[in-house]
């Protein structure tokens, strides 16, 4: 099981309020009768941090079995019931590999370049698009990006610059492209205007490469070169953003039918992703199935249940406009999720999304559906958190806690 772990979210009263009515209308929907209810087990962090003490007293030993949340944990601790390969032993093993959401990532030698995510968004002449920049801090207000996506929606030299580019690596001192025609150092300074140097960023796909920099404040420029030709236009707006600080995201899983043979297709891992979402672009909701299959050549012996190259994507979402930076929740019935999304002007908005069952609800990370629209069937409903009911915003980076008994979060 893959553990999802974070701090719990303390909603205003206000939110609490709308949030319950939606998730006991939404959340908890039932399913249709059938001859066989399958038992689905929901992984995520809360089974780490709620404990149900043994109890000498029958009636509330009764009580804690109906609580869906007991009969996770019990499930959970007890695979030998449903895994028939599984055999209990020993966990000293394993607690020194244990990694709870309470311990910083930045912490851990293996994770000491982690750094927040930075989105930027730009309108120069008729060059438009977004990206995502992955960074790390070296020091003095500057921050080196080291991998990124730029997608441009609109621009010029026959449309040939539209698309998706990776950021090239290089920086932090003046680099030269691979054509020797631009210098960039992708140096951002997020505290300073402009935000990007006269070096810039540099991407490259599709035999192109595209440099961002600035000539000053509130001045920049886009330049596209192919090794041959290259065309430069001007422009005024280049806006970027810092990912919110907050939990860490963590991935869910769920099982549909612990009683049955593990599925390719119905079982899955979600989580959000600190990411601006676009339409046909950027996912901050994804989903993966076929999660039992190898990727690559399977070792002499081994034979996956799963017959694809890898896990695959089974939904990707652009949900709202603003980021996902915590944990997803899924409904007991796996057809929901319940999650905060969180914007950079300061306004959070809780959500339930029915996730939809067509061909059509996202094919990859960047590649992602607005809930409901191009074929999606998902519903994906939302109510603005705030402690006054809409007058004030309220901004949020945590999870959702689900309580399953009573239909509420």
């Amino acid at each position: 099981m893959i553990a999802k772990r974070q701090v719990f979210y303390k909603l205003s009263i206000a939110a609490v309020v709308f949030a319950m009515v939606m998730m006991a209308s939404i959340l908890m929907a039932g399913q249709p009768a059938a001859s066989h209810v399958p038992v689905g087990v929901v992984s995520d962090w809360t089974h780490h941090h709620i404990l149900y003490p043994e109890s000498k007293d029958a009636a509330v030993t009764a009580r804690n079995q109906k609580d869906p949340r007991w009969q996770q944990n019990w499930y959970l601790r007890h695979s030998e019931t449903w895994w028939p390969e599984h055999h209990r032993g020993s966990r000293d093993d394993d607690k020194a590999r244990d990694r709870d959401w309470n311990v910083s990532l930045s912490s851990s030698p293996l994770t000491s370049g982690f750094e927040p995510l930075f989105n930027f968004s730009f309108i120069i002449g008729p060059d438009t698009g977004y990206g995502s920049l992955v960074v790390t801090d070296i020091g003095d207000g500057e921050f080196l990006a080291t991998a990124g996506t730029l997608t441009v929606t609109g621009g010029n030299d026959s449309g040939l610059d539209i698309g998706q580019y990776l950021l090239y690596p290089g920086g932090p001192s003046q680099s030269t492209s691979p054509t020797g025609y631009f210098w960039y150092d992708n140096i951002i300074f997020p505290s300073e205007n402009p935000w990007i140097d006269n070096n810039g960023l540099l991407f490259t796909g599709n035999g192109y490469e595209l440099n961002i920099f600035s000539n000053g404040p509130d001045s920049y420029q886009f330049y596209l070169n192919n090794g041959y030709n290259n065309t430069a236009t001007t422009g005024e707006s280049l806006t970027g953003t810092v990912a919110p600080g907050g939990g860490q995201t963590a991935p869910a899983k769920y099982v549909f039918d612990v009683t049955a043979a593990p599925s390719c297709t119905n079982d899955y891992v979600v989580i959000g992703i600190p990411a601006v979402p676009a339409s046909g672009g950027q996912a901050n909701i994804l989903g993966v199935n076929n999660l039992y299959s190898y990727q690559g050549t399977p070792p002499p012996g081994l034979t996956p249940d799963c017959p694809t190259n890898g896990p695959t994507t089974k939904f990707a979402y652009a949900s709202g406009s603003g980021q996902v930076p915590a944990a997803v929740a899924i409904s007991l019935n796996g057809r929901q999720l319940a999650y905060i999304e969180n914007l950079t002007t300061g306004i959070s908005y809780f959500h339930v999304l029915t996730i939809g069952t067509t061909a059509n609800e996202g094919s990859s990370a960047t590649a992602a559906v607005v809930p409901g629209t191009g074929g999606s069937n998902a519903v994906d409903k939302s109510v603005l958190l705030s402690p006054d009911g809409g007058t004030t915003n309220q901004s949020s980076t945590n999870s959702v806690f689900v309580n399953y008994a009573a239909g509420v979060a």
